[in-house]
């Protein structure tokens, strides 16, 4: 009778699980195709340049008229190099070249975050290799499947799943290990030998072995009982739950800071010629507007690989956690992964400080001088 109440409690919790870890895989998408998306085209911006031209054209002739005019009434700055007429010369050049210029150097670097997206360049980084070339495709799976992975395992508290401490071959961590494999098999097969039972062990060691969350975590999976009637897969109710919900909010945060990042870069590209054409004024040409604007440009540009980076990063070492483990530094033994005992607690802080980290990157990188504008004033806590 209780086995039968858990049977169903636990797929309660698997319906909410298996779509809250859904939902992931649609935000890391949305997110992907958010930072593939701009608001204006090239031919926007000309079509907007051209009904402004002529009102640019007066407010340039009005700054030099100005200047001139300041000359007129200082004679000694007309010759002073830094913000003499010469200066004034010099700036008007520059600010008539980098009007032409300007819609070709944001017309490159969307072709450039283009093809670091499309050949994966962030993640071959960190992953260290270029072979899995649909990483980005199936990131959103991986990253579902990496934060799931703890809390849905073989239960070690059963004597002969001991071996299932370690789930991946300590010598390749791209085989499952196949100690706990044998265990597996021979908790259920030897006296049962059921195509179901073998369908399940089957998929779970393909969908560990291959980071496939869709094979790992199935609805018989949560379910599958021994020869003794215990349930063969620990599984975490609650705590997965809640590990799903706040990888949902980072997610659903990353995708608002890169939507209004694509929005603030595309606002930086309609006003250019405004703060290229103050740049005449030498007084102003070197810490004025036109200096805030291309730092602003360049900080928001760069703000999404930063994200991006710091997602793959972050993917990566819950992919070590779960992979690798970890071991006591004093003792240099490996620490276990059960259900009631310390290393469970330790997996949990890990990734959530992780996910925490992955969040908090952009800032730890202000601390070293590396500021980055485009990102809102999101929170993990629902009600802000």
């Amino acid at each position: 009778m209780l086995t039968w109440f858990a049977q169903i409690i636990r797929s309660f919790f698997f319906w909410i699980d298996y779509n809250l870890f859904g939902f992931i895989e649609t935000l890391y998408n949305l997110l992907i195709d958010i930072s593939r998306t701009t608001i204006l085209t090239q031919g926007d911006i000309k079509e907007f340049a051209s009904r402004v031209q002529m009102l640019l054209g007066v407010f340039m002739l009005f700054k030099v008229a100005f200047s001139i005019i300041t000359y007129v009434i200082n004679p000694d700055e007309m010759t002073d190099k830094s913000k003499g007429l010469a200066k004034l010369g010099q700036n008007a050049i520059i600010s008539l070249v980098l009007l032409v210029v300007t819609p070709y150097i944001f017309g490159m670097a969307y072709d450039l975050q283009i093809m670091v997206l499309e050949d994966n360049t962030i993640a071959s980084l960190i992953f260290g290799s270029t072979d899995d070339d649909t990483f980005i495709d199936t990131g959103g799976q991986r990253l579902s499947f990496s934060v799931m992975l703890p809390f849905f395992r073989p239960d070690t508290g059963i004597a002969s799943l001991a071996s299932c401490n370690r789930l991946y071959d300590p010598n390749d961590y791209t085989k499952f290990n196949e100690a706990c494999k044998d265990s597996l098999e021979a908790e259920v097969l030897d006296d049962r030998n059921d195509e179901l039972d073998q369908r399940i062990i089957r998929n779970y060691t393909t969908g560990v072995a291959n980071r496939n969350f869709g094979l790992t975590f199935r609805s018989e999976a949560v379910t599958f009982l021994s020869n003794d009637n215990q349930f063969i897969f620990d599984y975490k109710i609650i705590l997965s739950t809640a590990a799903a919900v706040v990888v949902i909010l980072l997610m659903l945060t990353f995708a608002m800071d890169v939507a209004l990042r694509s929005v603030k870069l595309a606002f930086l590209q309609l006003i250019s010629p405004i703060p290229i054409i103050s740049y005449i004024d030498p007084k102003q040409g070197k810490d004025g507007m036109f200096k805030k604007w291309y730092t602003m440009c360049f900080s928001t540009y760069i703000s999404l690989f930063i994200r991006l980076l710091a997602l793959y990063f972050g993917l990566y070492l819950i992919d070590i956690v779960i992979s690798k483990g970890f071991s006591d530094v004093v003792t240099g033994q490996s620490v276990d992964a059960g259900w009631f005992n310390t290393g469970m607690w330790i997996s949990l802080f890990m990734i959530i400080g992780i996910l925490m980290f992955i969040k908090q990157l952009p800032k730890i990188l202000e601390g070293f001088g590396i500021k980055l504008d485009g990102g809102g004033k999101f929170t993990l806590n629902p009600f802000k």
